[in-house]
């Protein structure tokens, strides 16, 4: 058992700490490709979820925007924020979002569903924002 498995906060105090003196050869590679490729899913995750927000509210606002609460108003605000965020800092996430839009606006049409209890509304089967769009 190593220590990546026992505690992996201090496996990654170690690791940057042999990064930092240049000692490579001792680094845990498996590992630490492992979880630099992980680092990429939770910040997709974490857009696709901002997405998801942003694209609920819209279909409300363009629906039913009597079922916009304060909550959601203040979760698309911080969603918003968060977006432009990740896109200023990876830039590559426009990529991942033309190829994931219609997915991320499928799960939203699904909440709003959910929401609204209304499923005789007849939405776009593709995605029908730009990101400017969503980001407004």
């Amino acid at each position: 058992m190593t220590l990546y498995d026992t505690d992996l906060c201090q496996w990654v105090e170690q690791q940057a700490e042999l990064l930092e003196k240049k000692e490579f050869d001792k680094l845990d590679l498996e590992n630490l490709v492992d979880e630099v490729k992980s680092m990429n899913w939770v910040v997709q995750q974490n857009f696709s979820r901002d997405l998801k927000i942003m694209m609920l509210y819209l279909l409300l606002k363009e629906n039913q925007p009597f079922h916009i609460t304060d909550l959601l108003i203040n979760q698309k605000q911080y969603a918003q924020s968060s977006i432009e965020l990740l896109l200023d800092d990876c830039p590559s996430l426009l990529t991942y979002f033309n190829e994931n839009k219609d997915h991320i606006y499928k799960l939203s049409v699904y909440e709003f569903n959910l929401a609204t209890r209304i499923y005789a509304l007849k939405f776009a089967k593709k995605c029908p924002w730009t990101i400017k769009d969503i980001l407004g």
